[in-house]
């Protein structure tokens, strides 16, 4: 997966888990607009499924990565990565 051009690792449970038990699969985001005034989006992902489940899987996360660009470049200083690493070539040498 790429995110924003780079090489990107993100988590694919979500897409397995909208595969497995056929139901939606969402992104949403959370955009401050200033004190106590929060804007919230979600976005519905659909893709083209092949019925391969390790394809639809791949397909799926990259539909996720194209959502999370978009809601990020909305407000890309109240944007982090709190979970994990994402892109390959910050990851720590021991990680």
């Amino acid at each position: 997966t790429t995110l924003f051009g780079t090489t990107a690792s993100l988590p694919t449970g979500p897409a397995t888990l909208a595969l497995i038990s056929e139901k939606p699969l969402l992104v949403a985001a959370c955009r401050r607009l200033g004190p106590e005034r929060f804007n919230v989006r979600a976005w519905h992902i659909q893709a083209e499924l092949s019925g391969d489940r390790r394809a639809d899987v791949a397909t799926l996360t990259e539909a996720v990565a194209r959502r999370m660009e978009e809601a990020i470049s909305l407000a890309p200083e109240q944007w982090f990565a709190a979970f994990q690493p994402i892109w390959d070539d910050i990851r720590p040498a021991n990680g």
